[in-house]
């Protein structure tokens, strides 16, 4: 352990950084949160910069270039239950668990470099008022005695930069290097004494549990708090749904992946139908407090997950029955029925007579 140093770090005035938090601690996928990272940038990142913590279950989140089945040890992920997520962002594969933290930075400014060295350092500041002897190493990573504690990516919308990171207070060192190397199980035992010779746990530098050190966190990065309504959780709902409509194309590796010609502007109508009928699904599901309700026979641990079910994902499930009979149609995809029954119907109409008439 550690001996903490005198506190003589000072966080810049906070940086007036807005703390988002749900109004619920369900555990979601981590798409949701991937989703969350856009809502709060397109609606709620008006002036002062926003940040927010979350964890999820064992998941490997490859970046946007990556090609996943040279990164990712897909046979390992499947017989472990972990699953795999493509981000916006570049930047290399990450392992998440419950025993770690991912961090997520939404600002205003778009220069990718002020972005990058202001927010790492603002971390690295924070770990240093514990008496961590933490360091910033290139733009992206911070370390611990030379080992690497996060490591962080960044991606832009419009108007707004994105960034993302892990702090590895604790992991699954198995899991992390069984997912994202060779299947030898040798290797596998090789790579975790390699692995944790290189990376640092915040569990072995401070007293704090998880929980205390996430508020910790929080009261040092953050002077205000703001609580999403259910409206701002619709919104997230309903991209999620509208990712759930998007066909998935098989990569030559055998993987899927999201056909990413589905998501261009010919399929905005798609989107704007899915987003009206998500909000309002949710918002009745919500209203009636409607729940998940299994058989008498069901035992009552099964019961208690499916009652505690939260809308959100009540909401997903039509969506995800639609994509499946769908597949067994003539029109085959969400975005095809769309397009086949309403969008080119109304592209007709504005191209004749009347159309040009009024």
């Amino acid at each position: 352990m550690q001996t903490k140093k005198e506190n003589k770090y000072k966080i810049p005035d906070k940086q007036g950084m807005i703390y988002i938090t749900l109004p619920s601690h369900q555990p979601r996928k981590l798409s949701f949160y991937l989703a969350l990272e856009e809502h709060v940038a397109r609606h709620l990142n008006k002036d002062d910069d926003c940040f927010f913590m979350w964890q999820v279950e064992p998941s490997v989140i490859f970046g946007r270039n990556q090609v996943i089945e040279a990164e990712v040890n897909l046979e390992y992920c499947r017989k472990h239950g972990i699953a795999t997520f493509r981000r916006k962002s570049g930047g290399g594969c990450v392992y998440a668990d419950m025993s770690n933290i991912m961090f997520s930075y939404i600002t205003r400014d778009e220069q990718v470099n002020f972005t990058f060295n202001r927010y790492i350092n603002l971390v690295a500041l924070m770990l240093c008022k514990l008496g961590i002897d933490a360091k910033t190493s290139g733009r992206n990573d911070i370390l611990i005695d030379g080992r690497k504690v996060s490591g962080n990516a960044f991606y832009h919308i419009p108007g707004h930069s994105i960034v993302h990171g892990t702090m590895l207070f604790d992991t699954n060192m198995e899991n992390m290097v069984g997912a994202i190397t060779p299947s030898d199980e040798k290797l596998v035992s090789k790579g975790v004494k390699s692995v944790r010779q290189h990376i640092a746990l915040l569990k072995d530098y401070t007293d704090m549990t998880i929980g205390e050190f996430k508020e910790f966190v929080k009261s040092t990065l953050c002077n205000r708090e703001l609580v999403l309504t259910e409206q701002d959780i619709a919104g997230v709902i309903s991209m999620m749904c509208f990712l759930l409509t998007v066909p998935l194309t098989v990569t030559e590796g055998g993987a899927d992946a999201i056909d990413i010609t589905y998501l261009n502007a010919q399929n905005i109508l798609t989107s704007i139908v899915t987003a009206l009928i998500a909000t309002a699904l949710f918002a009745y599901i919500t209203k009636k407090d409607i729940i998940l309700r299994m058989p008498d026979a069901v035992p009552p641990f099964v019961k208690k997950s499916f009652a505690a079910m939260p809308a959100g994902l009540i909401t997903i499930i039509p969506f995800i029955a639609i994509r499946g009979i769908l597949a067994n149609t003539s029109f085959g995809t969400f975005p095809d029925l769309i397009n086949t029954l309403i969008a080119t119907p109304l592209q007709n109409l504005g191209n004749n007579l009347p159309g040009h008439m009024t």
